[in-house]
């Protein structure tokens, strides 16, 4: 199960330790880019515990910027040396503004609402801090609501609650003081900038000439009780075995705020049913294996990317429709985002292939997705798992195994759908796919460079990123509801079906050919010859190079073919040995005479004129029956003087197609696909 996966991906972070600075970056949501505007209004209030208080002026823990540089709009980027000292966790399911969860810290994230409330009176305060102190660990019985209310009302007035009712006025409430176990002290002087242990969060108030600091190692020690108190929340059992290491301890729910895809509020068709309190008895956890957990999750969260916009489109278009898939370009698209974490094979102890320290060390350099950072390298795998994702030196042997998961649905109300878990994939096989696309690319760029004799620039980098993106190219040949399947196949060394794929190139180059003569029209054949090309090569190379045996067989090179027309040498029949190089032939043949057709007819083309009837598509037989018997007798009507070759090149077509007949009509995809290339490459 997940969670398994999740308790091995935090299990190494758990047995290293690290800093308690960068471990609660890791676990709280202090980095979240929809967290950012919370540290623009917080409001300290300092305690004693004698019951005395006093509110602080609200500060900005950072500044506002522009959200680029010819953008007019700001945005709020917090001070990230101090936003350590107040961490929280975003609520995830169920409204925000309510109190859920357990907390660690007397943090508590105030929104719009939250602040009318309290600057109503202190009965709304009261309210906001009897709700939020109750589920706090640590300071039920030693601070009182009450005489911390009118204290909270009389400062949140300084706070200035936006009118507008688009605008959402965000902020923290944080109760600071000296109580017992408190994660808060009194300091002489300031901490050092950049101290690993300890924060500053203001001069205090109360005791002049003082300075109230956090103190970062307890924080993180109530920030982990308050995570095993969520689990309690749904059952608890003392001296119990856990699900996942066998060992006896207390034992929590798997319940946690942290990991929102374990939810309770979604009812499935079980055998039977736990009540809420219960779960414990379903899913049992020790607190390490509970904290592993928690880790996992941040650390899943983290390398969670979105995949790239132009193949969500690709995915939720028609694959067979051009109209339809231009209008689902139109569209707006469902996000869906990915992920990709790595797992040794072996977890036991003396299996490791690396050690804590260093496996703790590549997941962090997965997150941040840098390069050379402490002598290591990262190789990028984007072009596989169609998001942003690296590989770094250590996990790219044969002791780790890739799994790939892919969702959408919103994680912060707990509304996932899950769309596929690609497991169990051998780094080796990531870079050899990787190198591949690299070739794919090049031998785009050939194909491109003949097809298309002027491109954007624009238009010709956002192609190429579509040509790098074997998830794209995947999509594009089998269809958005076979884009799972065919992935798990490329990535675990299993053959890809030619016959869909042509299939379905072939449908959309019959309906864009009614219009060939309209621009527009034979740009996206063009597009669409360019593929079928480009796609028929990665086959060819995907079966020699990833899965060791024969290419697929299909059409010879198309440069090889088209040099040896050009070069009217004398032709046989060994040339076109198939439908699909006969098929290529008669294209580069009726584009050759449709050149000629249009100088002797005053401009018109040769196939809407000639072989098409109004609305019709163009099949084998039609081509056969319109334009290649009878082109002898047009050339000699429109006085047109065809080359030596291509008079060759009649000969043989017509002398082929009779004895491929059959094959041609067994296999009239292929054969058009092919016939499309001949003509579009005859340029």
């Amino acid at each position: 199960m997940l969670i398994s996966d999740l308790i091995k991906l935090g299990r190494p972070i758990l047995e290293t330790g690290g800093l308690p600075r960068e471990i609660m970056e890791l676990v709280s949501d202090i980095h979240k880019l929809n967290t950012k505007s919370f540290f623009s209004n917080v409001l300290v209030i300092e305690v004693e515990s004698a019951g005395n208080c006093v509110a602080h002026d609200p500060m900005q823990w950072g500044e506002y910027v522009k959200a680029s540089e010819k953008a007019k709009k700001m945005i709020f980027e917090p001070d990230y040396s101090r936003v350590g000292a107040l961490p929280f966790v975003w609520p995830t399911g169920g409204n925000p503004i309510k109190p859920q969860g357990a907390y660690g810290l007397p943090v508590y994230l105030t929104f719009k609402k939250n602040w009318e409330e309290i600057q109503k009176g202190a009965e709304g305060a009261k309210s906001f801090l009897t709700e939020r102190m109750q589920r706090t660990v640590g300071i039920k019985e030693v601070l009182k609501a009450q005489c911390i209310a009118e204290t909270l009302h009389k400062g949140s007035k300084k706070i200035v609650v936006s009118t507008n009712q688009k605008e959402n006025t965000l902020g923290l409430v944080a109760l600071v003081g000296l109580w017992k176990d408190s994660p808060f002290c009194l300091w002489d002087s300031e901490p050092e900038p950049g101290d690993k242990n300890y924060v500053l969060v203001a001069p205090s108030k109360i005791n002049l000439g003082k300075f109230i600091v956090a103190d970062l190692l307890k924080t993180l020690e109530l920030f982990w009780e308050s995570k095993l108190a969520e689990g309690r929340e749904k059952g608890k059992n003392k001296n119990g075995l856990c699900s996942f290491c066998d060992e006896k301890s207390d034992l929590v729910s798997a319940y946690c705020k942290s990991w929102p895809w374990f939810t309770t509020t979604w009812g499935c068709p079980l055998p039977m049913e736990l009540k809420e309190k219960e779960l414990v008895k379903s899913i049992a956890m020790c607190p390490k294996c509970y904290k592993s957990m928690v880790y996992g999750a941040a650390v899943f969260e983290k390398l969670t990317r979105p995949l790239e916009n132009f193949l969500i489109k690709e995915i939720f278009s028609p694959v067979a429709s051009p109209g339809g898939r231009e209008s689902a370009g139109r569209g707006k698209s469902t996000p869906i985002h990915g992920c990709g974490y790595v797992l040794p094979i072996m977890d036991k102890p003396d299996n490791k292939a690396l050690s804590s320290e260093d496996f703790a060390e590549s997941l962090f350099l997965m997150m941040e997705e840098k390069i050379d950072k402490r002598g290591k390298e990262a190789a990028h795998i984007k072009a596989i798992t169609g998001f942003d994702a690296c590989l770094p030196e250590g996990f790219d042997s044969k002791d780790f195994l890739m799994n790939l998961i892919y969702f959408s649905g919103d994680t912060s109300r707990g509304d996932i759908h899950l769309r596929a878990k690609i497991e169990d994939i051998l780094p080796s096989t990531l870079s050899r796919l990787s190198d591949l696309s690299g070739e794919v690319v090049e031998y785009y760029e050939i194909a491109a460079k003949r097809i298309f004799s002027k491109r954007s620039d624009k238009d010709a980098s956002f192609m190429r990123n579509c040509y790098f993106s074997i998830p794209w190219m995947l999509t594009n040949a089998y269809g958005g509801p076979y884009i799972w399947d065919s992935l798990q196949k490329v990535v675990h060394h299993r053959p890809l079906s030619r016959k869909r794929f042509i299939s379905n190139t072939a449908r959309r180059m019959a309906d864009l050919s009614i219009k060939i003569s309209d621009g527009y029209a034979l740009r996206k054949i063009k597009e669409e010859v360019l593929f079928y090309l480009v796609f028929s090569r990665f086959l060819y190379d995907y079966d020699q190079k990833i899965l060791g045996i024969g290419g697929i067989a299909g059409m010879r090179d198309w440069k090889d073919i088209a040099r040896l027309f050009e070069s009217e040498e004398d032709l046989s029949g060994e040339t076109l040995t198939d439908c699909e190089k006969l098929g290529f032939a008669a294209g580069w043949l009726v584009k050759s005479f449709s050149n000629q057709y249009w100088h002797q007819s005053g401009g018109k083309d040769f196939i809407k004129h000639r072989v098409m009837t109004f609305g019709s598509r163009i099949k084998p037989e039609t081509l056969w029956k319109r334009a290649l018997v009878p082109m002898n007798e047009i050339a000699l009507q429109r006085d047109i003087h065809m080359t030596k070759g291509t008079k060759k090149l009649l000969a043989l077509v017509l002398l082929e197609f009779g004895k491929f007949k059959e094959d041609v009509r067994n296999k009239e995809d292929n054969f058009m696909s092919a016939f499309w290339s001949g003509y579009i490459l005859n340029n």
